[in-house]
């Protein structure tokens, strides 16, 4: 501790210079003080990220299963035109649209002449939906349920024949499997089809538009008009999956997670206890005083000790929180931003806490007879 002596003046480096010693001197209390917060950070920040991590899963289950696809189908038995549908993949918020027809029993399989086969035929970007890297006309995707049946895997060869040789619905031949996929995520009847690609010309059946979410009521109220809608044949357009229980917003289940306030939490935390502290050692800043320390060093001092103490469990706290989630499973998703979030949060409301509480002037007297 520096004594002030005649007219030598306390300056602010003396104060900020006490501070980092009395932090690296102060024992026990420094270190439980930092392990708390630390505690408390950690438990808070990983807290956080897993509920934002079960709400970010529940998108990924959602998405997967069709949650962001948009289906129009013509009313009164009419078809939609498939040139018209592949132009709305240029319209803002659409990630890709494709056309889209079932036929059930079309064709027979070559060897097994009494089966009729549902085949689905669609226009190119559905590769891209089901995640398959390259696909050609003389491909075909066979759905989980038929590969399980007949054996069937990447590369087999199929021999498709017409069911009505007079009036061949769908293209036949020798066909080579290139992917097997859950093909219930286009429509119940091609959950037992084979997958073949067709031009983006004629009728079709159906109109298949992936969309952003922020973007999915606009562009299910524009689509009618989009796909050429008459008033004698309407345009239908509903949501791949049905309202109801599977309906979900993410975005503001994420925005509005009870969890995210627990920055503002720590904070409090962190700058209450250190207020806990300061009180307890108000005999050393009442010895300070008496020592010829003014006002303002002692102020100083009680700064710089409880923004080092505080802040640096805040941080380390955020950090281990972030490993212990990580540790836990997290889906990929970024959590650089939250955890940010979070200490900027925590630290200003500590540091708010903390100046105004080192403001408090302890009556010298009565702290000297406590100490």
């Amino acid at each position: 501790m520096r004594h002030t002596h005649g007219t030598e003046r306390w300056r602010a480096r003396d104060s900020i210079n006490e501070a980092l010693v009395n932090v690296y001197r102060g024992g026990a209390i420094m270190v439980a003080v930092i392990a708390i917060i630390v505690g408390v950070t950690a438990a808070a920040v990983a807290g956080d990220l897993t509920a934002g991590n079960r709400i970010v899963a529940s998108e990924a289950t959602y998405i997967a299963a069709g949650g962001d696809l948009i289906i129009a189908r013509p009313g009164n038995d009419g078809s939609l035109d498939a040139s018209a549908c592949a132009r709305v993949s240029t319209v803002n918020g659409v990630i890709r649209s494709f056309s889209l027809d079932v036929e059930v029993g079309a064709a027979a399989i070559a060897g097994r002449p009494e089966v009729q086969q549902t085949v689905v035929t669609a226009t190119l970007p559905v590769v891209d939906l089901l995640h398959i890297s390259n696909m050609t006309a003389t491909d075909v995707v066979a759905s989980r349920i038929l590969a399980d049946r007949w054996s069937w895997q990447v590369g087999s060869i199929v021999g498709l024949e017409p069911s009505d040789i007079e009036r061949p619905v769908v293209p036949t031949g020798l066909r080579t499997v290139v992917a097997v996929r859950d093909l219930e995520l286009l429509s119940e009847g091609a959950s037992t089809g084979l997958l073949t690609i067709r031009p983006a010309v004629g009728p079709t059946q159906s109109c298949f538009v992936q969309v952003q979410r922020a973007y999915r009521d606009d562009i299910i109220a524009a689509l009618p008009a989009l796909l050429a809608e008459r008033a004698d044949q309407p345009v239908q357009v509903a949501p791949r999956l049905p309202e109801g229980r599977f309906a979900q917003n993410s975005a503001h289940d994420f925005d509005s997670r009870p969890t995210r306030f627990v920055g503002l939490g720590a904070g409090v935390v962190a700058g209450f206890l250190w207020t806990v502290v300061m009180w307890m050692r108000r005999g050393r800043a009442a010895l300070y005083a008496s020592l010829g320390v003014p006002w303002s060093g002692g102020v100083l001092i009680r700064w710089g000790e409880g923004v080092v103490v505080t802040v640096s469990g805040l941080a380390w706290g955020a950090i281990l929180g972030a490993v212990l989630a990580k540790m836990h499973g997290l889906e990929g998703w970024d959590v650089t931003s939250i955890v940010a979030g979070h200490v900027f949060v925590a630290v200003a409301v500590d540091v708010i806490v903390v100046v105004v509480a080192a403001l408090w002037k302890p009556a010298i007297l009565f702290a000297l007879k406590d100490r």
